[in-house]
């Protein structure tokens, strides 16, 4: 089995061998005549072709001359079409034109309106029951706060009445305080130990209230920082603060104490001493606060306001103000102490001006009846 598979394997081999030099030979020499498609026999059969279709066309008799005279044939000439005559245009002679004539404006015709009715007078708004007499403001270097009086048509205390306050711009802030039987109230808008809050200004709000409606136009006002906004270096370093005099009035009370015994001159010698030398500090104090550019605290300005006091009074419904206070007319910068040489004078002043149930010009700020208690 395997000879014969052998022997055709070879066999093809052979025979593809053999064809391809057959076709190479005639590739190179295509007139061999063994080769039935040789190019001299093509063409000998192509003329031998050619030959036979030429005979097979019949061939036409010549016909004499004479036998047709020869005809004339006219060249063709061109006929011109027909031209397209011109039409004439005439020339319009100009006319005048005269100058144009303006159209006027429609002018338009206003139309009658029908008479209306008369206007209704517009009711003038009633002011509210109550209106600001007076305010002022001091300074305590301790908290900030709001303190006031309500008062009737005749000037007299009213009590269990309502005031609301608040912070200008702080979202909820909205208090409430009742005025006490001699219609006099007082509130800590922020205690001095918030120093955060204490070394920056604050406005704020505050108006009478009734069952939640406002009784009075509200009334602004601002306060002062307490504190100097320092670096922390600075403090204890101001010879101003009130632990030196809480000092002294120490070392004072032993040279009382120390007066009951036999040796008092020594004793009080030494007291003596102690406080000078407790001077001396406060001036190397004083220097290095301010060599670091320490400012003092604001509120020993007398023109600072910690406290606010605002007093209201109730506005006359008959519309008599003879009774009563006219709104805003006295201000508390037209007078103070510094207007009077004695405690008297201001006394007199202050009782004439509605004192003590109204404090116009601020001349009680701790509102105990006693005008300018520092005047002699």
């Amino acid at each position: 089995m395997g000879r014969i598979i052998i022997i055709l394997v070879a066999l093809i081999i052979g025979l593809a061998i053999l064809t391809l030099i057959c076709f190479a030979t005639l590739f190179f020499a295509p007139n061999l005549p063994l080769n039935p498609l040789s190019p001299e026999r093509a063409t000998r059969n192509a003329q031998t072709r050619v030959a036979q279709l030429q005979a097979q066309i019949p061939t036409s008799t010549p016909v004499p001359a004479e036998t047709y005279p020869p005809t004339w044939t006219p060249t063709p000439t061109e006929t011109p079409g027909p031209t397209r005559t011109p039409t004439e245009t005439r020339t319009t002679t100009p006319t005048y034109t005269g100058t144009p004539t303006r159209t006027p404006t429609n002018t338009p015709t206003a139309t009658l309106l029908p008479s209306t009715n008369t206007p209704t007078t517009t009711p003038t708004p009633t002011p509210l029951p109550f209106f600001v007499a007076s305010h002022s403001g001091i300074n305590n270097c301790a908290d900030l706060g709001l303190w006031g009086m309500v008062n009737d048509v005749d000037g007299l205390p009213l009590g269990g009445v309502t005031v609301q306050y608040g912070e200008v711009g702080v979202p909820g802030s909205a208090f409430l305080v009742t005025t006490d039987s001699n219609g006099r109230f007082d509130a800590r808008l922020i205690p001095g130990t918030n120093r955060a809050q204490t070394i920056i200004p604050h406005t704020w709000y505050a108006y009478v209230i009734d069952g939640g409606v406002p009784q009075s136009e509200a009334f602004t006002f601002e306060t002062d920082p307490i504190y100097a906004d320092n670096p922390p270096e600075c403090d204890g370093l101001d010879p101003d603060s009130g632990s030196n005099t809480n000092d002294n009035n120490d070392s004072n009370d032993n040279n009382d104490n120390n007066d009951n015994n036999d040796n008092n001159d020594n004793n009080n010698n030494n007291d003596n001493n102690g406080n000078t030398n407790d001077n001396s500090s406060n001036s190397n104090d004083n220097d290095e606060f301010q060599e670091r550019g320490c400012l003092p605290d604001p509120c020993r300005s007398s023109a600072t306001v910690n406290v606010k006091v605002i007093d209201w009074q109730e506005r006359p419904t008959d519309g008599n103000l003879a009774s009563a206070l006219p709104e805003m007319e006295f201000s508390p910068d037209d007078f103070s102490c510094e207007d009077f040489d004695t405690q008297a004078l201001a006394q007199a002043f202050y009782e004439e001006n509605a004192g003590p149930v109204l404090d116009i010009y601020g001349l009680d700020p701790d509102r105990d009846g006693l005008a300018c208690e520092e005047l002699p």
